[in-house]
């Protein structure tokens, strides 16, 4: 038996130096208290049943002892490091096959390898004799299971000893999305890490893990629960729309601080482990896992609030081309966009024109000239140049054989694609960006798509291409118009001044 020292303060399920003191007194029948308390003690079977002695921490014990009174129905968002699989995936799963070993138990994650992990660390355990529960239940769990036991594998699942002759094993893996088991059906589904930084990246793989998830559904019993474990990635994920079905699921959520914010006291990390985890995760990804609020601080960059529409454009506007092209014509690649964007005299800016598709070299060049034919005057054309002096070289070439003459300005730099659009968020944020209500090209709204599949997303999509064109306006030295007001003299508005003229 491991060693255990009551930590001061903490009220523990059962007073354990007491019990073992009748045991060794002759008192207590110890095999039987043992099994019994693993049975219906949660902690005693981590702590001394499966000798996680790292449980014994007073923020681990108050949530175990959560989960085991409520664990029918629960979504459980727990920051990350802080033992909910431990305790929600590892530790309860065995406690229900020991209090019913005809229990079948299904682990479900975002794709079956995740899954697999979970049940690999409930396999190493029960291959171990030496553990204790496996000593104290031979009843249950076979003495060698790679041999002896009907199934004991990753792929196959786990069997234990049980009178049913059922299709399922008393533990499997699979995953959500990728490939879920056909007719079968579990007692206990459990939902651990079904939504990933991946899983995110659109709207379409956000509404692709919800299809699965309702799919899941129909794999388990009558009388059958269901629990779900995670953290968050994106504010619309699956377990913010399962959140808001207050009547089917019972939500607890545990930051790493007390109250849910950067400067909170941490509830068990080291203030000193929080700090590394914000500087290698970053602001968003840290509010995500860590204070289980994807939009805290701003940390969504763009929000929907800012979102601003105009009906009219000024009649005078500096007009910039800007372009951003993809190296090949494949499914995979990034799209090419090309916008125009007008800057008024006071310093607001007008998304006039959008192109996003998937174009060739000679079809760039078209849709270059025909956007900055469409769009005059045009004050400059910016394009990007990483990797693409082909293209401006071509371009030129195109312009002495078409007769169509403008210059295009390279734009270039160090700095990331990622800064690059940050750059944005202050003109968003200040109501100085402004969007058409619309712009369909090729039967699609590319405002709409902008919004949806970018400007919400960022930074977690797969595509950027039309937020990293936009903020080519910042490269590409955009300058107010001068606007002549007619007061006997005229007036001149610049960018800083007001000049009168004499």
């Amino acid at each position: 038996m491991v060693k255990f020292e009551p930590i001061k303060g903490v009220v523990y399920r059962h007073d354990y130096p007491a019990i073992f003191s009748a045991i060794a007194a002759g008192r207590q029948d110890g095999l039987a208290t043992y099994r019994q308390l693993c049975k219906d003690d949660l902690f005693f079977l981590l702590y001394f049943g499966l000798e996680r002695i790292d449980v014994n921490d007073p923020f681990i014990i108050e949530a175990i002892q959560e989960v085991e009174d409520d664990h029918v129905n629960t979504i459980d968002l727990w920051a990350r490091e802080h033992y909910k699989s431990t305790i929600i995936t590892y530790g309860l799963p065995i406690q229900e096959v020991l209090n019913d070993p005809e229990e079948r138990i299904a682990i479900f994650s975002h794709t079956r390898p995740i899954a697999k992990g979970f049940l690999r660390q409930i396999k190493q355990t029960l291959e171990n004799i030496s553990t204790p529960v496996v000593k104290w239940f031979p009843d249950i769990f076979y003495k060698k299971p790679r041999t002896q036991a009907p199934k004991w594998s990753e792929d196959d699942g786990l069997i234990i000893k049980r009178k049913s002759n059922s299709k399922e094993a008393t533990f499997e893996a699979w995953g959500m999305v990728d490939g879920q088991p056909t007719s079968k059906h579990f007692t206990k589904r459990i939902y651990d890490d079904v939504v990933t930084k991946e899983s995110v990246t659109t709207p379409e793989q956000i509404k692709k893990v919800l299809d699965a998830y309702e799919t899941s559904e129909s794999l388990g019993t009558d009388g059958g629960t269901a629990r779900m474990a995670g953290t968050h990635y994106h504010f619309a994920d699956l377990y913010a729309h399962l959140k808001k079905q207050t009547d089917v699921y019972n939500v607890r959520i545990k930051p790493a601080t007390h109250d849910g914010t950067p400067q909170g006291k941490p509830v068990f990390l080291s203030r000193r482990r929080l700090s590394e985890l914000r500087r290698k995760q970053g602001a968003y990804v840290f509010s995500c896992q860590q204070l289980l609020n994807p939009i805290a601080s701003g940390d969504q960059r763009f929000k929907a609030e800012w979102i601003k529409y105009y009906d009219r454009v000024p009649d005078r506007l500096n007009k910039y081309l800007l372009g951003d092209p993809a190296n090949e014509k494949r499914k995979q690649s990034d799209y090419t966009t090309l916008g125009v964007i007008g800057l008024d005299a006071y310093g607001n800016y007008f998304l006039l024109d959008l192109l996003r598709e998937k174009l060739s070299l000679g079809e760039r060049w078209d849709a270059l000239r025909d956007m900055w034919s469409s769009n005059q005057p045009i004050k400059a054309v910016g394009y990007e140049k990483y990797g693409k002096d082909a293209d401006i070289n071509y371009f030129e070439e195109k312009q002495r054989d078409q007769g169509v003459y403008f210059p295009i300005t390279a734009l270039g730099g160090p700095m990331s694609k990622t800064d690059r659009i940050l750059r944005l968020v202050p003109r968003f944020e200040t109501g100085t960006f402004l969007l058409p209500h619309r712009l369909i090209r090729n039967g699609e709204d590319l405002i709409q798509i902008l919004i949806d599949e970018e400007y919400l997303f960022f930074p977690f999509t797969s595509h950027d291409d039309l937020l990293d064109m936009i903020a080519r306006i910042e490269d590409i030295g955009a300058v107010r118009p001068m606007v002549y007001v007619p007061e006997g003299n005229a007036t001149a508005i610049t960018d800083y001044d007001v000049l009168r003229a004499a």
